[in-house]
């Protein structure tokens, strides 16, 4: 005759068959004398969201500033108020000052608004830029940070004076001839020997020369 199980013991019976997932786990260098293990669990979307939509109140409230052309938020600024926050708040409750490497990602958003004011002092109007692309839009759209600064670069880009190709190709040159005098073996003399013969065929003053007479 069969035994008849309760529930709690066919829930135990199961609970033990299941399968135990095994957990990874990294081992991350930091420097040459540390490391750390970190164990590798699922992601996390939540904190995706907590970042995009703090990412999303970022460029809202910087672009704001820019259109409005008062002080933009800059990196050094962000840094400052971190500095004066550890002076007055309590050992426990200060934090590392950020750094380029520590915040990247935040570091390059504060890049990407410096170059669209440093634009806009050159005559870019970011907020014009932004509506004549939104007043042919069918849908409502908020300012886009990465189009107005692809405006912005443009802009930027736009204002230096166009170098021609026998400028370009005379640096590379110059600095190729620099590099090859480092470089040993007959090959790389012959070679320096005829790049030489080439640049004096293109009126293209050695180094030494050059310098000779920026000195005079």
């Amino acid at each position: 005759m069969a035994t008849v199980k309760t529930a709690s013991q066919v829930k135990a019976i199961a609970t033990a068959r299941k399968p135990v997932a095994s957990i990874a786990q990294l081992f991350i260098v930091l420097s040459e004398t540390s490391k750390v293990a970190v164990s590798l669990e699922a992601f996390d979307y939540n904190v995706a969201n907590t970042l995009g939509n703090a990412g999303n109140v970022f460029d809202s409230s910087a672009l704001n500033s820019v259109f409005a052309k008062t002080q933009p938020p800059t990196w050094i600024g962000y840094v400052d108020q971190v500095k004066a926050h550890n002076k007055i708040a309590p050992v426990a409750q200060r934090v590392k000052v950020p750094t380029s490497k520590s915040h990247n990602a935040l570091f390059q958003r504060f890049n990407n608004i410096a170059k669209i004011v440093e634009a806009q002092e050159l005559g870019f109007e970011a907020l014009a830029y932004w509506n004549a692309k939104a007043i042919t839009g069918k849908r409502e759209t908020m300012p886009n940070l990465s189009y107005i600064l692809q405006g912005a670069r443009a802009f930027i880009n736009g204002t230096k004076d166009e170098v021609s190709a026998e400028e370009k190709a005379t640096k590379q040159v110059l600095s190729l001839f620099k590099t090859m005098q480092d470089c040993k073996g007959k090959a790389w003399v012959l070679a320096e020997k005829q790049l030489t013969v080439m640049m004096n065929g293109l009126g293209i003053a050695l180094p030494e020369i050059a310098d000779e007479v920026e000195a005079e």
